[in-house]
C-alpha cells in the first residue's frame, strides 16, 4: 500500500514517531547542522503526505519557548507535558531557566489548563512545590509523576490545544540540544493518545504526603536553606490544599 492510500494511526506511528526515534543513529555521520536539517526536510515530506505539516526546529530553548508563547498568547488554552527525562539536560542556567519559568508560567496563567507528568528529583523538587502551590491557586494545574529506574529516561514533550506537539532531541553528552515544534493532524492524535496513557497510569500528586515522602528522601542533600524554604512551602501546601486529578 502507497503512503498516499489510506494509512491508519498505527501506521502513522510507525512511520513518524519510530523514524524519529531512530534517526539519530542513522545519521551520526552528518555534523550536527545538516543532520538537523535532514532530519527536518525528511519528516517533513514524509508527514506531509499523509496530512499537511510544518516542522519547525530551533537551535535553542529560548526561541523554541519564544514561538510557543506566540501560539498561545490569546485565548484560552490547554498544556499537556511530559518531563521523564533521567537528569537536567542542559549545564546552561539561562537554558535552565527558559523552560522552567515557562512552566512556572503556565501554572499561574488562568487561560491555561496545565498537566504535568514529571520525575521527580533533587533538583527539581523545590521548583515542583512552586508549581503545585501556584497552580492549586489558580485551580488550573494537575500534576502526575513516574517514579522510575535511574537509567529509564524519555525526550520531554508537550501537546498544545491538541494543535501542536513540542519536544526536543533525546540527550546526547556533548551535542547541543535540538528543539521542535510540529503541526500534523496524526501526529498529535498520537502523541495525545500516548499522554492520555501516561497520564492514567502515573501516580497522580493528590495530597502533601506523597511530597513530603520524596522530601524525606531528598533531605540528607539539602542544606539548611533549601530545608527551610522547601518545609515552608510544604506547609503552605498543607494549608492550602492540592486540587484533584482533571
Amino acid at each position: 500500500m502507497s503512503i498516499t492510500s489510506k494509512i491508519t494511526l498505527h501506521e502513522t506511528l510507525k512511520m513518524g514517531l519510530l523514524c524519529a526515534i531512530a534517526f539519530s543513529s542513522i545519521l551520526e555521520s552528518l555534523d550536527s547542522d545538516r543532520k538537523w536539517k535532514k532530519v527536518k526536510n525528511d519528516l517533513s515530506k514524509e508527514l506531509s503526505t499523509i496530512s499537511p505539516c510544518r516542522i519547525r526546529v530551533f537551535s535553542n530553548s529560548s526561541e523554541w519557548i519564544e514561538t510557543i508563547k506566540e501560539l498561545t498568547k490569546e485565548g484560552t488554552h490547554t498544556q499537556s507535558n511530559a518531563s521523564l527525562d533521567c537528569c537536567t539536560r542542559s549545564k546552561a542556567q539561562k537554558n535552565h531557566n527558559d523552560i522552567w519559568n515557562y512552566i512556572n508560567y503556565c501554572c499561574q496563567d488562568n487561560n491555561t489548563t496545565f498537566r504535568h507528568i514529571v520525575r521527580i528529583r533533587k533538583n527539581n523538587f523545590e521548583n515542583l512545590l512552586d508549581r503545585i502551590l501556584s497552580g492549586s491557586a489558580n485551580c488550573n494545574s494537575y500534576f502526575g509523576f513516574y517514579d522510575l529506574d535511574q537509567s529509564f529516561s524519555f525526550p520531554t514533550f508537550g501537546i498544545i490545544d491538541e494543535k501542536y506537539v513540542s519536544t526536543r532531541s533525546p540527550y546526547q553528552e556533548g551535542e547541543t540540544p535540538k528543539y521542535m515544534i510540529i503541526e500534523n493532524k496524526e501526529l498529535v492524535e498520537y502523541y495525545s493518545r500516548y499522554f492520555s496513557e501516561l497520564w492514567h497510569n502515573a501516580q497522580k500528586i493528590d495530597n502533601v504526603a506523597i511530597l513530603e515522602k520524596f522530601y524525606n528522601k531528598f533531605k540528607p542533600e539539602y542544606n539548611k536553606n533549601e530545608i527551610e524554604s522547601i518545609e515552608n512551602k510544604i506547609e503552605q501546601i498543607k494549608k492550602q490544599g492540592i486540587i484533584d486529578d482533571i
